[in-house]
Formats: structure tokens, sequence, C-alpha cells
């Protein structure tokens, strides 16, 4: 293509889809140095308001971008080619430190790229920086004590999420249209949801996640292997669906990883039945998440699906194991990643051992915990056989709207209000299911959003809903942060 000024340049690149700027440079539209050169300016502008990113690779992105664009045509045809893509700073990604959010991380620079960030390298995609996180990934927020607090685009006063809030900002606020993030108990899902934007989590094993032993090293342990996943978040149910198809990879250094790459199955028959999930025994859902579930109901069933209401007691079942499973692991194995997290997170760790032993009893034995796994794996087959009756469930992204800063360790009460309420979240790494979160609109100022779950390895059925939903909603993003720099 022939070069052009910068004057010249489109404008609002940093608007466009993923799908549609990869489009664009195969074509030779425009250039990936364009793309790159955009999106970094757009961080420039904003990201100073809102902290998404803790570090920008100009050279680097731009490096990239110019390599890229020195290949000949029809050699532009990797999945992610030209893409700017930011990394959670919590992965591997080489000649990087990867901190975790921890001040004894700053000088931790990783040697060679986690298995995702090889997978999204591999595909074309260009890195222009690393989003920020809570401490060890262990919070409903993203603030630390290395590079504070990350704000929501939408809301000084409330969270971003967590834990990849700084990958769901940056997204929502058009600095990167894809960004790199990983969920446990819900750290794809939620930010997303909260920054008015859509994320997915495969079925634990789809894409993997292995990285070099590093600031506490440590074998996976058992919720690491069988509920921990890697994905992507992107403004557009398409670009989630072309990030994930890149990921999807196998790595026999991950002992989850499985062979069996992506591709999207046929498209669910019209009538196809749609299980709706309004709330679980004991934990009241706010208004404004019902009637965006409400929408989202009445938008699958213009889109020829039909939807039912169901009672699904084993997801109550699911999250209180989740509490056990994932918390007696980290109370027994993680204590020096607690002590070296900061005082916020050995707070709200406290906390959360607290809502622990209130639902498990404050002297769970290694029976009871053994036991646990042992009850997850028989849910999940009782869960794995409903999926033949409905082929994909309709829930709320969580009971309440996104809390205030510090929610997690302002108290014990308002910490189980707020465990309790992601119980749409928790319930699913729980058991390794795939879901994703798809924004419904904004209300009182803030994003709504539904989550969309399915049986194992369903990822093309949920972003078939997820983008039916979307083609009714409306993309609410990107959007100028409120905050006054």
């Amino acid at each position: 293509m022939t070069s052009r000024t910068r004057d010249e340049m489109p404008s609002d690149l940093w608007r466009w889809s993923a799908t549609s700027l990869r489009d664009a440079m195969r074509r030779g539209d425009v250039s990936a140095t364009e793309v790159a050169t955009a999106h970094l300016e757009r961080c420039d502008d904003v990201n100073g308001r809102i902290n998404a990113l803790i570090s920008v690779s100009a050279e680097e992105a731009l490096a990239t971008a110019r390599e890229l664009d020195a290949r000949p045509q029809a050699d532009r045809t990797a999945l992610l080619h030209g893409v700017p893509v930011s990394i959670k700073d919590n992965t591997d990604q080489a000649g990087h430190a990867t901190t975790c959010g921890i001040v004894e991380g700053a000088g931790n620079v990783a040697e060679e790229d986690a298995s995702p960030v090889a997978a999204l390298r591999s595909s074309g995609a260009v890195f222009v920086g690393r989003s920020n996180l809570p401490a060890w990934g262990l919070r409903w927020f993203s603030e630390n004590e290395l590079f504070g607090r990350t704000l929501n685009p939408w809301t000084a006063d409330h969270t971003p999420g967590g834990s990849s809030g700084g990958a769901a900002a940056a997204v929502a606020a058009g600095i990167v249209p894809i960004a790199h993030a990983n969920d446990i108990g819900g750290s794809i899902r939620y930010p997303a949801a909260v920054c008015g934007v859509t994320g997915i989590r495969p079925t634990a094993g789809r894409v993997p996640k292995w990285s070099a032993p590093s600031l506490v090293s440590h074998a996976p342990s058992i919720a690491e292997t069988v509920m921990a996943v890697e994905g992507p978040i992107a403004r557009h149910v398409e670009d989630l669906r072309i990030a994930l198809r890149a990921m999807s990879v196998h790595d026999p250094r991950d002992p989850a990883s499985l062979p069996i790459g992506y591709q999207d199955e046929p498209a669910l028959p019209p009538g196809t039945k749609v299980g709706v999930v309004r709330e679980i025994p004991g934990v009241e859902t706010c208004q404004e998440n019902l009637r965006a579930v409400d929408d989202a109901a009445r938008w699958l069933e213009e889109a020829g699906y039909r939807t039912v209401e169901v009672n699904i007691p084993e997801i109550l079942e699911a999250h209180r194991l989740w509490l056990l499973l994932l918390f007696e692991e980290l109370r027994l194995g993680a204590a020096e990643m607690v002590a070296l997290g900061g005082a916020d997170l050995r707070q709200a760790m406290e906390y959360n051992f607290a809502v622990e032993d209130a639902a498990w009893g404050p002297n769970a034995t290694l029976e009871t915990f053994l036991r646990g796994h042992t009850r997850r794996n028989e849910i999940l087959s009782v869960m794995e056989t409903r999926f033949t009756d409905v082929s994909l469930l309709l829930t709320p992204f969580s009971a309440a709207r996104a809390p205030e800063h510090g929610a997690d360790f302002a108290s014990l009460e308002r910490a189980s209000q707020l465990l309790w309420a992601q119980w749409p979240m928790t319930f699913v790494p729980c058991l390794g299911l795939p879901a994703a979160t798809v924004p419904t609109g904004v209300a009182g100022g803030l994003p709504g959003s539904v989550q969309i779950i399915g049986g194992r390895f369903r990822e093309s059925w949920i972003l078939d809903a997820a983008q039916a939903i979307e083609d009714r909603a409306g993309v609410i993003t990107p959007v100028d942060p409120v905050h006054v720099r």
C-alpha cells in the first residue's frame, strides 16, 4: 500500500473491531503500523485516566507491526494479523516483568512466553502493553501496592472487576480491541461485564496455561488444573471467536491441555431451549441485573431460541464447593503468596476464609476436602446431563451491580455479601464449564450484562447466543473514560 502521512491516516482505527482491522490489514487498506500507532496514541490519551495498562511497549509493538507490513500479502493469513493485544501481568511474556501485582515481582523478567502468549504471538498479535490486576489475581478488584488502582472507564466509584480489570478497562476504553485474561473464579467474565465488554472462559483444557516456574514456584494445584483457564476479552463477540481460535492450541507442558483445537459446531436449530436461572435460594438479585436477564431472554426468543425458567439446585452446591475447594487450597498452600500481597489482600483473604468457614464449618478436614472433589465430579455429571435437555443456560452475571472499591475488605458482612452475590461466576469454574458474559446496555450509568453457559466444549454455541444478544443490544464501547486526567 502507498505510505501515508499521519494526517492522512484513518482517525478512528482504535474504534474498529479486531476482525475488521485484521481484514483491512490483510487487504492492504491499512497497515499494521498504522493500526499499532492509532492504538498507542489512544493509550497515551486515556490510559493515564484509568491505569489499565501498567507498562506500554510502544517500540516493540511498532517493530512487530513493521515486520508484519514487510510480509507479502499472501503471507498475511494469521488469525490475528496485526491486531493490538494486551497481556495480563500474571502471565509470562518474554522480555517483560511478570509482577503478579506485588512489589517483589518488579524484577521478575520472563525468559520465555507462557503458552497462551506464544499462541497469540504466533497468530500475528501485536503486543502493546501489560494489564493491571490485584496482587496474585485474588480479588474482584484490580489494584495493588506496586501499580495502584485501575478505574472502571464508566465510573470512578465502582470496581472495573478483577482480576482482569486492567484488561477489561483497556478494551472498554479503546486501548486494545482484544485483551488476554485468565479466570479461576470469574476473572474474565466479571470484569468484562462491569466494564461493558464481552469475555469468554473456555472449557478447562482447551487453552493451555503453561508458564515457567516463577515468583513462588509450585506445580499446578488441583484447583489450577480443573478450574483455571486462559481466554480473551473483547468488545465484539466475533472477536472473541477469532481470539479463542488463536489461543486453542496444545501444549504438553500443561497437564490439563488437550489436543483438540477449536472449530465452530453446527448452529443449534430453531426452538433450541435455553434454561433461565434468575436466582438461587438465599441470595437476592438486584432489579437491574434481573431486567438484563429479561431483556436477553426476549432477544434470544427473537433469534429463534426458546427460553424456559429452570431450577438447578446443583448451582448453589457448586458455589459452596468453589468456596471450599479454592480457599482451602489457598489457606494451606499460599500463605507466602498472601503475605506478599499487601495489607488489602491479607484482609480480604481473611474474610474469604471466614466466609468459607461459615459455609463449611471452621474445622474442615482433609476428608471434607477430598469428599468435596468427589461431589464436584458428581455434580458435573448431573450438569452435563442437564445440558441434554437445555442446550445453554442464561444467568445474571452477578446478583449485585459492580461494588464500591474495597468492598471485599471493608467488613466481614460486606465481604460475605460480595462473595455470595458472585454465585453466577463461581459455580462455573468449579465445574470447569465454559461461559461468556455479554453486555445488554447501560442502566443508571453502569453497563448491564448477562452470562451464557454451556456444556463442556460448547463454546461455539455460547458465542452464537452471545452474538444474538449483541446483535440486538448493540456494542456500547469503546467509551471515553469519565475520569479527568
